[in-house]
């Protein structure tokens, strides 16, 4: 056997170890007494003791993926999953953006604004592309994005009645989700979107409502913090609610009095939550520039929210690493973002910029729409540094379209801090784990007391 590539040791601050691998995902602490032996395995995996401890932990390592077999050659195992997933026709996957309108004016916004609402035209061709490209027994999924999608909320419902109709027809899994300001996400609002199927919303707040009512301001200048707490208090809860927070130098310093807000208001359980990255993806966003973070900066920004996060009791459901396929729906060759005009890109960032397009609803593709889509078929984390970075499997090469439009690689924030992150990571699973036991040790309780209760009335 030899040890896997994607494994990472840390030291624990209170003695022994931490190892953790990125192909299998497993966690696993050792204590003082044991970190020796499990060290000496990962260097050797070949067997210089009998004894019986040693023969558990080495067993324990090969079963979590941490010793493999000599065979193995792990970084092809996942070239072939990457190519596999991208190449995959068993999904379609749908983000539609019924119009580029908003009713806010928030000023990092990377889109114009500019543009009118879907046309009926529009609409019956983006039916058309679903039934076509909906795979039989496959799955269709949507992500609903603008502008502000809940400007056009009849475009939402009428299309998804189509789309609905199509899955039945194939035995097509339906699924949706929405992007939305959440300005607009009354309690009636979030009823209808649930009867079209959208279970997830994603929303931004900026901070404390003094930063938030000046950078996601409405179009005539009126704040919108309240408005959107309130929503959120009233949303059903068969509607799982994120929040995004855009940090950069700004307002890096004032995310833990925005937590406090969000447990005040009782919401630390009702809301995932995360902070994102400021970046000047297009012309209409590059005078903010000086504000956005650096990689290292962001990624110690994360790890440290994190753990505000877990001393206010939020979930931690956005800290979970996944194995990915592929980095985004960018590199699957079955996602399109369709724009209001018709036109399909690869990336919401390109969304309203059609010379950024790879297709169109209405007319053929040009050789120009046709090079671009290749560029984008073609780009491969296989062929750049990432072929050799423990961290791929949970990564796949980061955004693509950091990289063709930039040339820059856009890595894991956990890349950049990754003994602190697994430390965090350890962390939000051990009070995970102590939460699971003390539920359990509350049920126990209960089951005698109701066993108590019926001896008592018997």
């Amino acid at each position: 056997m030899k040890s896997s590539r994607f494994n990472h040791v840390v030291i624990h601050p209170e003695g022994g170890v931490i190892v953790f691998n990125f192909f299998s995902l497993c966690l696993l602490r050792f204590s003082a007494s044991e970190s020796s032996v499990a060290l000496d395995l990962l260097r050797d995996p070949t067997p210089s003791k009998s004894d019986r401890r040693s023969g558990r932990i080495r067993r324990l390592l090969a079963d979590k993926g941490f010793l493999i077999d000599d065979g193995v050659d792990e970084r092809e195992l996942l070239r072939a999953s990457f190519e596999r997933g991208k190449t995959a026709m068993n999904r379609l996957s749908l983000t539609i953006a019924p119009t580029l309108r908003c009713n806010f004016r928030c000023t990092y916004c990377y889109q114009s604004g500019k543009g009118q609402a879907m046309t009926e035209g529009v609409v019956r061709a983006v039916v058309a592309m679903a039934r076509e490209r909906t795979p039989l027994n496959g799955a269709l999924s949507v992500s609903w994005f603008g502008g502000e999608p809940l400007l056009e909320l009849p475009i939402v419902e009428s299309l998804t009645t189509s789309l609905k109709a199509i899955c039945v027809e194939k035995k097509a899994r339906y699924s949706a989700s929405m992007i939305t300001n959440g300005y607009l996400l009354s309690e009636d609002t979030a009823r209808r979107l649930l009867a079209s199927e959208v279970r997830r919303v994603q929303i931004t707040m900026d901070g404390p409502p003094d930063i938030h009512d000046r950078r996601r301001v409405l179009r005539g200048g009126r704040p919108t913090f309240s408005a959107i707490i309130e929503n959120i208090k009233k949303a059903p809860r068969e509607l799982a609610i994120s929040l995004r927070l855009n940090a950069d130098k700004l307002n890096r310093g004032r995310i833990d009095e925005f937590l406090d807000i969000l447990v005040r208001e009782g919401l630390q359980r009702r809301v995932g939550f995360y902070i994102g990255q400021v970046q000047p993806y297009t012309e209409v966003c590059r005078d903010v520039t000086g504000d956005c973070l650096g990689d290292a900066d962001y990624s110690y920004l994360s790890l440290q929210t994190l753990m505000q996060m877990a001393d206010k009791g939020f979930g931690s459901k956005f800290l979970m690493p996944r194995s990915l396929d592929y980095a985004c729906m960018a590199d699957h060759q079955n996602s399109f973002v369709i724009t209001p005009s018709g036109g399909l890109a690869k990336c919401w960032n390109d969304v309203g910029e059609p010379a950024c397009e790879v297709g169109h609803l209405r007319r053929p593709a040009t050789e120009a729409m046709k090079s671009r889509g290749r560029e984008w078929a073609d780009r491969d984390p296989f062929k750049l540094e990432c072929r050799d970075c423990k961290v791929l499997p949970i990564c796949m090469g980061g955004c693509a379209h950091r990289y063709l439009r930039r040339g820059e690689l856009s890595c894991h924030p956990w890349k950049r801090s990754l003994d602190d992150a697994l430390l965090v990571y350890y962390y939000f699973k051990e009070i995970e784990r102590e939460g699971k036991i003390a539920a359990a040790f509350k049920d126990v309780v209960a089951a005698i007391e109701e066993a108590k209760a019926s001896s008592t009335q018997g």
